[in-house]
């Protein structure tokens, strides 16, 4: 978009928010121009992004994980626009760690691994297994790596929980050493539900149960002292301190435990987040690195050795393999089955439904904020999973 001002240098908004506008149309956006950025959804300000790379008459566009925090919905809508974009002349580079994003869009396929190039193909030369292969830089013999694990008894209880306009009536349990999946379309209330669990954002009614103690809307530093720990969705957002050393980050959630005489004890804590960082396989040179400077898998990873710094109990990981590739997701499956066999209590909130059947012992299925389903992973499907999640 050209430059618009008066004779006088002021801004001409009545011809920049029209050109605004027509780009807007050009990407089919359904918003005004005039919109405040703020109130649009990640799908929206993403076509924003798009036109404003069009607006400076951009011929290759660099897409990084634009699908990460997207439902199925708004890829599908991505997608159109990419090939809309690719229709009329522009190029684009589409960084993915998602196969379903690499066949519907790519002719051609860029693997790196750790910093280096690793090969060049047509798409029509690809398939799953080379790519993870390619990727890993290993075979994978089994993606989902649950072991079989009895839980016992129970140790975390929601019963009735309801926030207005967000869900309602919410009940589950968890068992010691379980790992009970939170699915459901997206929209359900899961996350909303694991907020009001660890005292992010409160609830209306309903009880939350500990070993048999009552936690009343706790607030976060209360619900770590009480032993829940939460992995965000959004990583970068609440999750981290991107310009903190990664040491620093893994011994936040604890920190009472690295105070001495009114100073943190700077060898303890280096002492821990190395120890940490090399049991969760957390890639770096030092533990004095930025965090910022991690990949995404292994920035997981840190909240993971974050959370294990304090006393769990509960763990609530929500989306924990969201935009990382298949060889962080298959650590942190690992991961997740060292807890469960130390007795952690984990939900984990997934959208994927081949995690949530390769990966939980229980399923519990939202729809429109309610608890619409709950049952044993051994022997279900993912058609039962959707037809709880969907039916009216």
């Amino acid at each position: 978009m050209k430059k618009q001002s008066s004779p006088f240098n002021r801004v001409d908004w009545k011809t920049m928010n029209r050109q605004a506008q027509d780009l807007l149309e050009q990407l089919d956006a359904n918003f005004d121009s005039r919109t405040i950025m703020s109130s649009l959804s990640v799908a929206q300000q993403q076509i924003v992004e798009i036109a404003k790379a069009l607006s400076s008459n951009a011929r290759i566009i660099i897409m990084d994980e634009p699908t990460a925090p997207l439902s199925n919905r708004e890829s599908e809508d991505l997608y159109r626009i990419t090939q809309g974009l690719r229709a009329k002349g522009n190029s684009v580079i589409f960084i993915s760690h998602r196969f379903e994003d690499m066949y519907r869009l790519a002719d051609r396929v860029t693997v790196l691994r750790d910093g280096n190039y690793v090969n060049t193909w047509n798409i029509s030369d690809v398939d799953d297994h080379k790519m993870v292969v390619a990727m890993v830089g290993r075979e994978i013999t089994q993606f989902f790596p649950k072991r079989d694990t009895v839980p016992g008894g129970e140790i975390f209880r929601v019963q009735g929980l309801s926030r207005t306009g967000y869900f309602r009536d919410v009940s589950f349990t968890l068992r010691q050493g379980e790992i009970l999946a939170l699915t459901g379309l997206v929209g359900a209330g899961r996350t909303e539900v694991c907020e009001s669990i660890f005292g992010i954002t409160s609830y209306d009614s309903g009880t939350i149960t500990l070993n048999g103690k009552d936690l009343d809307h706790p607030q976060p530093a209360e619900a770590l002292e009480e032993g829940i720990g939460y992995l965000p969705e959004d990583r970068l957002k609440q999750g981290l301190v991107l310009r903190w050393e990664i040491s620093k980050n893994i011994t936040l959630s604890a920190l009472k435990k690295f105070i001495r005489y009114g100073w943190v004890d700077r060898k303890r804590e280096n002492e821990t987040s190395r120890d940490l960082s090399e049991k969760l396989g957390v890639r770096t040179q030092s533990v004095h690195n930025k965090v910022s400077t991690l990949s995404g898998g292994n920035q997981q990873k840190v909240i993971v050795a974050k959370l294990l710094t304090a006393d769990m109990k509960v763990i609530i990981l929500d989306e924990p393999t969201k935009g990382v590739d298949v060889g962080a997701k298959t650590a942190i499956y690992s991961i997740m089955n060292d807890l469960a066999a130390a007795g952690y209590g984990i939900i984990m909130v997934s959208s994927e439904l081949p995690e949530v059947l390769g990966m939980s012992d229980r399923v519990v299925v939202m729809r429109d904020g309610r608890t619409a389903a709950s049952f044993e992973t051994k022997g279900a499907t993912q058609e039962q999973i959707l037809q709880a999640a969907m039916r009216e």
